[in-house]
């Protein structure tokens, strides 16, 4: 009997470093958190596996879904897929690439939303609406944004696109000297 006790006791023991060792590897093992989601994120972007970055970022929004940063990334991944489709002409976009850019757009606005003061967010939304041919609606947003900042980069962007609008198409060897307006 005392050897049956000597075994169990022997046992117990054992189970018991291997129940410890379990624990300790278990707590060892470091829970990511927002920042390590974000880089993990940025590396699966700049290596261009795009799905990869998009699930990183966000599981990074769901840690803290009031950090601009995780949208605003995301939104460059969609913005990279829509470049990586290869089409320049919207009217030819997929649509897949339709997908990313409303996505991209949501991505941006909501990065927006929670850090107004960001200025690079209106250039890249702007961009992003210039991309996709809505020349004024990139306008209407780097105003948004100049209101919000008092970026003077912003200001001089919406003269740019704003001069695009409104380029007179008049043929100068027609032109005589006088110009008249009818109403």
């Amino acid at each position: 009997m005392k050897v049956a006790v000597k075994k169990w006791k022997k046992l117990k023991t054992v189970c018991s470093v291997f129940l410890l060792l379990a624990v300790l590897i278990a707590g060892c093992q470091k829970k990511m958190d927002f920042q390590d989601y974000l880089d993990l994120g940025e590396k699966y972007l700049i290596e261009a596996n795009y799905e990869e970055a998009i699930v990183a970022f966000t599981k990074a929004m769901e840690i803290d879904p009031k950090q601009a940063a995780a949208y605003e990334k995301r939104a460059e991944v969609y913005t990279a897929r829509i470049q990586a489709g290869g089409v320049d002409d919207v009217s030819q976009w997929t649509d897949e690439i339709r997908g990313f850019y409303a996505s991209g757009e949501a991505d941006y606005l909501k990065a927006i939303e929670l850090e107004p003061q960001t200025v690079s967010n209106y250039e890249k939304l702007a961009d992003l609406y210039l991309k996709a041919g809505e020349t004024q609606k990139a306008i209407d947003i780097l105003k948004k944004g100049y209101k919000e900042t008092g970026d003077e980069s912003l200001s001089s962007h919406i003269e740019e696109l704003e001069a695009t609008l409104f380029t007179p198409t008049v043929d100068p060897s027609v032109f005589n000297g006088t110009m008249t307006i009818e109403m």
